[in-house]
């Protein structure tokens, strides 16, 4: 949790828009699903439910997730998250 912790803090300190960039609600497809921009280049989702969920028209990079795996991978088309999962990525 420490090494997410400080990794996190990490990625707000090199993308500026996590500190001062716009916040807007995207719309959610589904309950437990917290979709948000920073900015113009900036997607924030949460999944907080017991089941995996998407979020649609989703291109750029996982900059981090709670899944440590992810880090880095491309998003092209369909953002999935595992139950519980939050990322932020960078679009494209």
């Amino acid at each position: 949790m420490l090494s997410f912790t400080r990794d996190l803090i990490g990625v707000r300190n090199v993308i500026p828009e996590l500190r001062r960039g716009e916040y807007r609600t995207l719309p959610s497809t589904r309950d437990g699903l917290w979709t948000w921009a920073r900015g113009e280049r900036v997607l924030v989702a949460c999944n907080l439910a017991d089941d995996a969920a998407t979020v649609p028209d989703v291109e750029g990079e996982i900059r981090i997730s709670t899944v440590r795996a992810r880090d880095g991978d491309a998003v092209t088309g369909t953002l999935a998250l595992d139950p519980w999962e939050a990322v932020i990525v960078w679009r494209a």
